[in-house]
């Protein structure tokens, strides 16, 4: 009976021991699982910070890789998950510009693909106002591609240009447009440029030929020449232009030496035989009296003066029995002007003849 109230209190001492402690392990199971929420969220926050980084450096790696959709949908995410990050919002934007920007770059490169020049270059400046304004970094993934779509927008401009007409230097200018420019379509609209030079340098110098400027042909090609290093075409008309200035001086030497002979001859005739005794008579005017007259012309190519007569009179013997000398009136006579002489001796005798025995006159 004792046992068995023995065994009733140690049951009642138990349960009321329980019942002490069950408030305290309800508070250490809440404490518990409070902590282990806790501890979860922060791990999980930490882990989502960490993955929210991994999406922002992963989205503007493949930004840099032209990647845009890709890093847009990642700096999408991240900026979704942790918007105060700094640095999310910012790359969200420089990709979305960027990617804008490769359409512009597009549309440019068609634009000259289709020569519709005033239209890229209306294009490349929006673009590189945007490049100013901005400052987006992801831009100058385009540097190289934009430097190349410049190059040829200019390039397209000369070659338009250069199918009008222009002056030699007026192309050399266009030439050093693009000489530092080394693209294919730059070397070919460069060798255009250096025909026309050629064209244009030999067209000026042929002018010049025809009247007979040989040494200033020869300076303009020797100028196109400098444009276009070992043109085989100027080189070849270059020697065309010494050949021809050679047969040239050698023909005028060859003139010169037939006007020399033919002014020597000139000279001679117009000293010797240009004055012309047209018509001459003698009369016995009164006895005693014999009289010459008659009319001289100037036959040579110069002006002469101071003509005088020498005439004689003979016996019939042939001797010289008296002389005198007159002069032609007027003293000086031009080409193919007339003169007159008028004389006389006075001498009596028979059987006389007269003679005109001497001409002298002077060359202006």
């Amino acid at each position: 009976m004792n046992e068995d109230r023995s065994a009733s209190n140690d049951q009642n001492k138990y349960i009321k021991n329980n019942r002490n402690k069950a408030p305290f392990k309800v508070f250490l199971i809440v404490f518990s699982l409070c902590f282990i929420t806790i501890v979860s969220i922060f791990f999980y926050e930490k882990w989502l910070n960490s993955q929210v980084i991994e999406w922002k450096t992963e989205g503007e790696s493949e930004a840099f890789n032209h990647k845009w959709d890709e890093a847009e949908n990642l700096l999408q995410e991240a900026y979704e998950t942790r918007p105060g990050i700094e640095g999310i919002e910012a790359s969200l934007t420089a990709v979305k510009d960027a990617k804008e920007f490769e359409r512009s770059v597009e549309r440019l490169s068609s634009q000259l693909d289709a020569e519709e020049i005033e239209k890229a270059e209306i294009e490349m400046d929006k673009m590189i106002e945007k490049m100013e304004a901005r400052q987006n970094e992801l831009y100058f993934l385009y540097k190289d591609q934009l430097i190349e779509l410049r190059d040829e927008s200019v390039i397209l401009g000369i070659q338009n240009d250069i199918e009008h007409p222009l002056s030699m230097q007026a192309l050399a200018g266009k030439l050093l447009e693009i000489s530092d420019m080394e693209s294919e379509f730059a070397v070919q609209v460069k060798n255009q440029i250096k025909e026309k030079i050629a064209q244009e340098t030999i067209a000026e110098a042929s002018e010049k030929m025809e009247s007979y400027q040989f040494s200033e042909a020869l300076n303009i090609v020797e100028i196109g020449l400098g444009y276009t290093s070992n043109h085989e075409d100027l080189l070849a008309f270059k020697a065309e232009i010494k050949e021809a200035r050679l047969a040239y001086q050698t023909e005028e030497y060859d003139r010169l030496q037939d006007a020399m002979k033919e002014a020597e001859r000139e000279d001679h005739f117009n000293r010797t035989e240009s004055v012309s005794i047209k018509e001459w008579d003698v009369v016995t005017s009164e006895p005693g009296t014999i009289e010459l007259m008659g009319k001289v012309e100037n036959r040579g190519t110069r002006q002469i003066k101071d003509i005088r007569l020498t005439w004689g009179i003979f016996n019939n013997k042939d001797e010289l029995v008296s002389e005198s000398t007159v002069s032609v009136n007027p003293s000086d006579l031009m080409v193919n002007e007339e003169g007159e002489f008028k004389d006389s001796i006075s001498l009596e005798g028979e059987e006389l003849n007269a003679e005109i025995m001497n001409i002298t006159w002077d060359v202006e």
